[in-house]
């Protein structure tokens, strides 16, 4: 079984990089959403311009970063907790660092890593 710090430190790079995906794809659905605004603004109707954009396609690939990066943060956030508590942190003072309950945080340090076999 791998410690609770190096899988904290894993994931941290993990979460990075999903928040790399996230941010590249931000940029794309920003410039979409520029783009519909400037069409609205010109007197556009609104089907036609969310269809100029591919409102839907943007849809569909934001949402997918956003659910990875909010997977990841969450898998990072329980892993830190774990790492807290390992390295001697009360439960009491990691719910305060990370402003959660103390219940949830015990909650966090309770939960089976998701890629550790189960026995």
């Amino acid at each position: 079984m791998r410690e609770n710090r190096q899988i904290a430190i894993e994931r941290f790079a993990v979460l990075i990089a999903s928040l790399e995906l996230l941010e590249a794809q931000l940029k794309p659905t920003r410039s979409a959403y520029d783009g519909i605004l400037r069409r609205l603004l010109a007197g556009e109707e609104v089907d036609a311009a969310l269809r100029a954009e591919d409102v839907s396609s943007n849809r569909e690939l934001l949402t997918t970063a956003l659910r990875q990066f909010e997977r990841t943060r969450h898998l990072t956030r329980v892993a830190l907790i774990k790492a807290q508590i390992e390295e001697g942190t009360s439960i009491n003072a990691a719910s305060q660092t990370w402003g959660v309950s103390r219940q949830l945080a015990s909650r966090y340090v309770n939960l089976p890593d998701p890629e550790e076999p189960a026995h």
